[in-house]
């Protein structure tokens, strides 16, 4: 008797405690669409504002070989009307003194793209520079987490995976452009 009456108290016990995880867990849901809302109403503030930097944690090519970047080194900044993409490594001197490619030049085509359903952006830009044309498409989450993709004038693409962030507010070193 004692037994059976041990086992209901505790099966009283856990489903209270079951029935308050599930409260928590509908709080927490609710603060999270909170969260995302506001973290996808300042990445679209960032966005309208041209004045931002997708910094790389990582970068890669069409073949699928992927390297952590420097987030220093390896940028996409966005200024108004004029770009800059930079590649570098901190182990080379490269073109640009910063072991890779420093490319400025002026944005042609901008083009938004808003999905408020899914809290995502696409950004769509070309940029004429002396070394020639590039296109970058920009996948770009809620929260800024961004994946760019880079294609120009021959064959390839070259792809930036990290974060936008406020172009005043970056940490980024820029080499001498060609």
């Amino acid at each position: 008797m004692k037994t059976k009456l041990l086992i209901i108290t505790l099966l009283l016990i856990s489903s209270a405690n079951y029935a308050q995880d599930i409260a928590k867990n509908k709080e927490s849901k609710t603060e999270k669409a909170a969260r995302i809302e506001m973290e996808y109403r300042a990445t679209e503030r960032l966005i309208d504002s041209t004045a931002f930097v997708l910094t790389a944690d990582f970068l890669s090519n069409q073949h699928g070989y992927r390297r952590i970047a420097d987030p220093i080194l390896n940028f996409i900044e966005v200024d108004s009307s004029q770009a800059i993409i930079q590649t570098g490594n901190s182990f080379g001197m490269g073109y640009n003194g910063g072991g890779g490619l420093t490319i400025s030049g002026k944005i042609n085509n901008w083009n938004v793209s808003k999905d408020p359903v899914h809290k995502t952006f696409m950004i769509r830009m070309s940029i004429s520079s002396a070394l020639g044309f590039y296109d970058v498409f920009m996948s770009v989450n809620a929260s800024g987490k961004t994946i760019a993709t880079l294609t120009g004038t021959t064959r390839g693409e070259l792809i930036f995976e990290g974060s936008l962030g406020p172009l005043n507010q970056s940490r980024t070193f820029e080499g001498r452009s060609l």
